[in-house]
C-alpha cells in the first residue's frame, strides 16, 4: 500500500521544467534571419534598372514597396510585363490601383515579396485633392505666420486630423478657425454604406470618418440616401450569389476584385441608377453650411473664390459673405466606387457636393493685399 501511495503522489507531481535560454549568438542569428526577409535585391535592382532605362521615377514608398512614377501608364504597364515577368514577377491587374500591381514573390524564409505599383506623376482624383488641400493650408499657415510675426499673429493647420482645416490666432483675440477647400467642386465629405441581407435595407458603414463626421453624414442617410437606396437598390437572390459581391458578417459592402466584377457594376448600375454611372440627388445647403459652423468653424476659403463666413456675425465683423446666403445648392452623389481597376476592388460611397454658381468674395486668403485687410480688421475687431 505505502508504494502504491508513492507512485501516485510521483505521478501527480507536477513536472518542473527546465528553463531554456537563448545564447548571444543564437539571438544574434534569429535577428539576421529577421533581417534577411527583406525584399530580394536583385529584385529591387531590376526594378531601378528598368526604370532608369526609361526615364521613369522610382520611389520606395515604405520597406517592399517600390512605386514606378510615369504619366504614361499604360506604356510602362506593357513595358513592365514584357521585361519583370520573365524575371519572376507576377502581374496583378485587380489590386494596387487603376493599373494593377507587379510582385516578385519572394522566397519563404530569406526574402519577402517586393510589390511595385505604376502611378502618375501628377495624380488626380480624391486621395490627390486631399493632398493638395492640405499643402495649401500649410503654406496659408507659413506665410502668414512668418508675415505677421511682428504683429503677434501666428497660425497653425490641422493636417489630415482633427480641428480645423486652418487656424489664424493673436493673443487677447478669438481665433479665427476656417475650413479650406480647393474649389467648389471638391467634396465636402464621404462616407461608404453597405446593404444588410438579412434586413434587406441599406445603411451607413461605421467607419472613423463616418463617426467623426455623423453630425452631417446622419441627416444626409437618413433623409435622402437610405430611402433612395432601399427603393432602387435591392439585390436579387442572383445578384447576392454572384462571386464578385463583397459580402462581411451577412452584409454586401463592396465588391471584389476578380474576372467579371466590371461587369457586375455595369449590371447593378442599370439596375439602381437607371443606366447611368451615378445618381445625383438635391440636399439642403443649409445644412452643409450649418454642420462647419456647429463643429467650430468660423470661416471658409474656396480656392481663389476667397473667404466667406459661417455665421453673420462674423460676416458683419470682418465684412466678408455670409456663405449661408450664397445661393448654392446640395448634391449627393451615390455610386459604386472604384479603387483599382475595372475589375478591381470597389465601394458603394457617397459624395457631398455643392453646386450653382458662387459670386467671388472680396477678401481671399490667396491675395496678399486682400490678406493684409484681413490681419488688420481682425487685429482691430
Amino acid at each position: 500500500m505505502k508504494e502504491l501511495e508513492q507512485l501516485i503522489l510521483s505521478k501527480s507531481r507536477p513536472v518542473q521544467k527546465e528553463a531554456k535560454y537563448i545564447g548571444v549568438s543564437e539571438l544574434d542569428k534569429l535577428i539576421m534571419e529577421a533581417l534577411d526577409e527583406a525584399p530580394d535585391p536583385t529584385a529591387q535592382k531590376y526594378v531601378r534598372d528598368f526604370a532608369k532605362k526609361y526615364k521613369y521615377d522610382v520611389v520606395e514608398k515604405k520597406p517592399g514597396v517600390l512605386v514606378v512614377k510615369t504619366d504614361e501608364r499604360d506604356e510602362a504597364v506593357d513595358r513592365l510585363q514584357q521585361e519583370l515577368i520573365p524575371l519572376g514577377f507576377i502581374y496583378d491587374p485587380y489590386r494596387g490601383g487603376t493599373k494593377g500591381r507587379f510582385v516578385s514573390p519572394g522566397e519563404r524564409g530569406k526574402t519577402s515579396q517586393l510589390i511595385v505599383l505604376i502611378k502618375q506623376v501628377n495624380p488626380r482624383g480624391g486621395a490627390a485633392a486631399a493632398a493638395q488641400g492640405a499643402g495649401m493650408e500649410e503654406q496659408l499657415a507659413q506665410k502668414i505666420s512668418q508675415k505677421y510675426e511682428l504683429e503677434g499673429v501666428t497660425a497653425k493647420t490641422a493636417g489630415f486630423g482633427h480641428g480645423s482645416d486652418l487656424e489664424i490666432m493673436a493673443p487677447e483675440h478669438e481665433p479665427m478657425t476656417i475650413e479650406v477647400k480647393t474649389a467648389l467642386g471638391a467634396d465636402f465629405g464621404q462616407f461608404r454604406i453597405g446593404y444588410d441581407l438579412q434586413a434587406a435595407d441599406w445603411t451607413p458603414t461605421q467607419t472613423k470618418g463616418y463617426k467623426k463626421f455623423i453630425k452631417l453624414f446622419h441627416p444626409i442617410f437618413t433623409e435622402v440616401v437610405g430611402p433612395y437606396m432601399d427603393a432602387k437598390a435591392k439585390f436579387t437572390p442572383e445578384m447576392e450569389d454572384n462571386p464578385s459581391l463583397n459580402i462581411r458578417n451577412d452584409r454586401a459592402v463592396g465588391l471584389k476584385a476578380g474576372e467579371g466584377t466590371g461587369d457586375f457594376k455595369k449590371q447593378l448600375q442599370s439596375n439602381w441608377f437607371s443606366g447611368k454611372t451615378d445618381v445625383r440627388l438635391s440636399f439642403d445647403f443649409d445644412r452643409i453650411s450649418d454642420y462647419y459652423s456647429s463643429k467650430g468653424d468660423r470661416f471658409i476659403q474656396i480656392g481663389r473664390k476667397g473667404l466667406y463666413a459661417l455665421n453673420e456675425a462674423d460676416a458683419a465683423l470682418l465684412g466678408v459673405p455670409y456663405f449661408g446666403e450664397a445661393g448654392l445648392g446640395g448634391i449627393i452623389r451615390i455610386r459604386i466606387k472604384p479603387h483599382s481597376s475595372y475589375n478591381g476592388i470597389h465601394s458603394f460611397t457617397v459624395a457631398i457636393k455643392i453646386t450653382g454658381k458662387l459670386k467671388s468674395s472680396n477678401i481671399s486668403l490667396t491675395n496678399d493685399d486682400e490678406l493684409d485687410k484681413l490681419i488688420q480688421k481682425y487685429l482691430s475687431s
